[in-house]
């Protein structure tokens, strides 16, 4: 059986948990070694574990690729749609598109179970919208590498005859509608150019609802919590009283004991 190639042992350490990412890598890079790839081993040590968040992104590409593929259908239509001119058909692309945005979110979520929080659920969102908007994040969503959501360049660097070639520092992409940056349209182009606008800003409304929601659940988790350590100390105060209530009583039949022994002898 000829050994695993380095795509297919980087697919392999990508699918596990963070939690095991570390050992996996080594381990896995001791069987290259055994199978007379170093250089693949080397290269298999540059290798970078995933955050929580972007850990569920490549899980999603491999449990749900339909998901992945209909997020990525979308993006393209409503890239298409932008340039038509057509207002009903930009704003039916437009809710297209942030169904299948949530909807792959939400698969993302189910991945951690109960580890899934708001804070993950943005940096999933915000890691779907870059890629959903840049055909190269697209690619790389499906390769299912990624590794941190404030930093999208890839997870492992290309390598050609093993001699990795180097990649421009890319800073935090967020997903956005292109506006036209010109004066006032006139002419021919006003009806498309209006348009592509009003799109802009109905998908700018729709996220800072989306804002909005987000951070109302962290002010609600915020009061829970707080009602939640508010009961703690109440526990703990009680806790205390009875402790200390235990060693009064425990002090006093000690001094018993002692004042009996001393009677007895």
């Amino acid at each position: 059986m000829p050994p695993p190639s380095l795509e297919e042992t980087l697919d392999q350490l990508y699918a596990a948990d963070p939690e095991e990412f570390v050992a996996l890598r080594k381990r896995l890079q001791g069987e290259l070694r055994s199978a007379g790839l170093k250089p693949e081993a080397a290269l298999l040590a540059r290798a970078r574990r995933p955050s929580t968040s972007m850990w569920a992104v490549n899980q999603l590409v491999r449990r749900r690729p339909e998901l992945v593929d209909e997020l990525l259908e979308r993006s393209e239509a409503l890239r298409n749609a932008q340039t038509s001119g057509d207002r009903d058909a930009m704003r039916e692309a437009i809710r297209a598109h942030r169904t299948a945005v949530a909807e792959a979110t939400d698969a993302a979520l189910d991945v951690l179970g109960d580890r899934a929080n708001e804070a993950f659920r943005e940096e999933i969102l915000s890691v779907l919208r870059a890629a959903s908007t840049e055909p190269e994040l697209g690619h790389e969503l499906r390769v299912g590498r990624f590794v941190r959501a404030d930093d999208l360049t890839p997870a492992f660097p290309e390598f050609g005859g093993f001699s990795p070639s180097a990649r421009d520092e890319r800073p935090r992409r967020e997903a956005r509608v292109d506006v036209p940056k010109s004066a006032e349209p006139t002419g021919k182009q006003d009806d498309a150019v209006r348009a592509t606008r009003a799109a802009a800003r109905e998908t700018e409304i729709e996220r800072a609802h989306e804002e909005e929601a987000s951070a109302q659940a962290d002010v609600d988790a915020a009061h829970r919590r707080v009602d939640e350590l508010g009961e703690q100390l109440a526990d703990a105060r009680r806790e205390l009283k009875e402790a200390k209530s235990r060693v009064r009583d425990a002090h006093a039949a000690m001094v018993r004991l002692e004042k009996q022994l001393e009677r007895d002898t």
